[in-house]
């Protein structure tokens, strides 16, 4: 299986460096683009729980549900921003 191709979009901060990092291990792709979607990539719902995990050991406040409701780095990035700026 493979994604289409998309515009490959660099993070543009630390938190959408992570998630495009954890996506990268846990799905075992080479480089993930910012706004490509975990499940789009591949990822499933037994692997998102590995997302959670990584991002839980990072700081990051999210649930499994949250993976699916902002499946890529950009949207998680984005989400976990907007929980820390009230």
């Amino acid at each position: 299986f493979k994604a289409e191709a998309k515009e490959f979009i660099e993070p543009k901060n630390d938190i959408e460096k992570d998630f495009c990092y954890a996506y990268s291990e846990i799905l075992g792709i080479d480089k993930v683009s910012a706004n490509e979607s975990f499940f789009n990539l591949g990822g499933t719902s037994l692997t998102a729980a590995k997302v959670v995990v990584f991002a839980l050991n990072k700081g990051y406040q999210i649930t499994y549900q949250d993976i699916f409701q902002y499946p890529s780095p950009i949207e998680l990035g984005e989400f976990i921003l907007s929980l820390t700026t009230l």
